[in-house]
């Protein structure tokens, strides 16, 4: 075939072609970029339990590969080996998800359920407060008229609010839950499968590829899903158990010092907290809000408290846990953050930063092979100049 082309097309017009429909691939998926994510959605739809069945078996497979390494390491049958490693590995994941279900749920609810009770006197005695301290101080007078109309608008605008966006949106909840019970139902069959014949799922693809790609292609591949694997599986594992290591401190600290509404907080810090970079001031922000309408002293030791808390977890128990470096700047790693926001919410701001550092460690092995076939140094300081070091 490409003998046949080169009849009527010079080779060094290959690659000009390339990039010619590439970019008009590229504008086009681009400027149809919704069109293209919903048929990807609906596309990812009709294998749902069979996508969930792998994410869970993802999972799950750390429970597995645990127990077969460690407890149940000297039992010599393999197979009996391997059904033993995935009962107790469902029981622990199965334990988790009842704990989380039995004890924080229902108190969170709770702790929600009471603030927006209490909601309205929050608010009076927050604006009697932001009043008094007004009107000894003339420069705080304009931001806090400012203050107490918003906080009286939404106060007029919270009934409506739980009426029309909130009570709906927990009646459709309700509706796809049946849905969900039988997805979620199919999703875990499927993932037992996945475990329980992962090495001949693997295998079968393997001599698939090499059956119908070029050897080469298929051994950079398998190179690729390794490395793919091991960033995701070690960033993934380490932020979660990072973010409850982080959710649980949290409570205790805010029990302690009396914070109100500990646990609903605690929450908010922990699942924000599994956002690279972005998710303390995210997880901080509603927080220091729910605390400063009830009492405003205390928001402000909040603040030192989230300050401190992130310190311990940036320079002490994140690096314990997650044992190496994502291999990205912090501006790449915002970049990732924003770019995976606007693709895929906040499951994008969560997967962003170790997909963009696969691609990241890609091109830049890509470079580095090219620099060492032209002769020249691969590292990043030969290329400083006199006039523009590299200081940092």
């Amino acid at each position: 075939m490409k003998e046949r082309f080169e009849k009527y097309l010079p080779k060094e017009y290959f690659g000009l072609a390339f990039l010619v429909f590439g970019g008009i691939l590229f504008y086009f998926l681009i400027s149809r970029l919704g069109d293209v994510l919903s048929g990807i959605g609906w596309f990812f739809s009709i294998f749902k339990p069979f996508l969930w069945g792998f994410i869970i078996a993802y999972f799950i497979n750390f429970f597995v590969v645990f127990f077969e390494k460690r407890p149940l390491k000297k039992v010599k049958n393999q197979k009996l080996r391997r059904v033993a490693a995935m009962l107790c590995g469902y029981a622990a994941a199965s334990v988790i998800v009842v704990l989380c279900i039995s004890i924080i749920v229902p108190q969170t609810i709770d702790s929600l359920s009471t603030l927006i009770d209490n909601t309205p006197a929050y608010i009076n005695n927050f604006v009697r407060f932001v009043t008094v301290y007004a009107a000894n101080h003339s420069w705080a007078m304009d931001i806090s008229n400012w203050v107490t109309a918003k906080l009286m608008d939404f106060e007029e605008t919270l009934p409506t609010f739980l009426a029309d966006i909130v009570l709906p949106y927990t009646v459709n909840f309700t509706t796809a839950a049946v849905g969900l019970t039988i997805n979620l139902f199919v999703a875990i069959i499927v993932s037992i499968y996945f475990i329980a014949m992962k090495e001949r799922f693997y295998a079968q693809i393997k001599k698939a590829l090499y059956a119908h790609v070029k050897t080469e292609k298929v051994d950079r591949l398998l190179r690729l899903t390794g490395m793919t694997n091991d960033t995701f599986s070690s960033f993934i594992s380490g932020k979660l158990i990072d973010s409850l290591i982080i959710g649980l401190l949290s409570f205790v600290c805010l029990s302690i010092f009396n914070f109100p509404y500990a646990m609903l907080i605690a929450v908010i810090i922990g699942i924000t907290n599994i956002i690279p970079f972005f998710g303390p001031i995210i997880g901080a922000v509603p927080s220091f809000l729910i605390i400063v309408i009830i009492d405003p002293t205390k928001a402000l030791w909040f603040l030192l408290f989230i300050l401190i808390i992130q310190q311990v977890d940036g320079n002490i128990i994140g690096p314990r846990i997650l044992g190496y470096s994502i291999g990205l700047s912090a501006i790449w790693i915002i970049f990732a953050i924003i770019v995976g926001n606007q693709l895929m919410g906040f499951v994008g701001m969560v997967i962003g930063v170790p997909a963009f550092a696969v691609c990241y460690k890609l091109f830049k092995d890509w470079s580095e092979r090219k620099l060492a076939a032209k002769g020249l140094p691969t590292e990043t300081e030969n290329f400083a100049s006199d006039e523009n070091e590299i200081r940092f």
